[in-house]
């Protein structure tokens, strides 16, 4: 919720705007209308920011590996697009953008003891990017396509549906 109050252009990403109703995003755009709870946890986030860095810091230089994640339900998430910020921000916090990326994809894999990577006869579960994630780790974002189980999924058919 921060984030979007200190940074509202987050709600014009693409990625965003393609998952998510514009109705709801609007929503995130018009804090005179957040409830007393909403107003409570951006005031919470805005001054616990720089002690959550310093600990994710403490954290990383003592080896405990962290995965990336966003929590369904919590205000100001949107499932699918906050994951893609959590990796962001752990590269702002401190992690290198390839621990970030490997964060979000490889070390939740290995956490939940599942293949990940490419091999002879795996089937494909991929997305193929129009940036590269190293460069930047925001380029996650821009997604040219998905392949899942093997097929490639026609992604504007799909955001069509979640958007209905």
């Amino acid at each position: 919720m921060a984030n979007f109050i200190s940074h509202p252009a987050l709600l014009k990403s693409p990625l965003l705007t393609q998952i998510e109703a514009a109705k709801s995003i609007e929503t995130y755009g018009a804090p005179e209308h957040f409830s007393k709870k909403a107003r409570e946890t951006i005031k919470w986030q805005k001054e616990d920011r720089k002690n959550e860095f310093a600990s994710f810091r403490k954290l990383l230089n003592a080896g405990v590996p962290m995965l990336a994640g966003s929590d369904t339900g919590n205000l100001g998430t949107f499932q699918g697009y906050s994951t893609h910020r959590d990796i962001k921000l752990m590269q702002e916090a401190g992690y290198s953008s390839w621990s970030a990326l490997a964060a979000g994809t490889t070390e939740p894999a290995r956490f939940l003891g599942r293949p990940s990577g490419i091999a002879p006869g795996d089937i494909a579960e991929l997305v193929v990017l129009d940036a590269n994630p190293v460069t930047d780790v925001a380029n996650t974002q821009k997604i040219f396509a998905v392949i899942h189980h093997g097929k490639l999924v026609d992604r504007k058919s799909l955001s069509a549906q979640i958007l209905e």
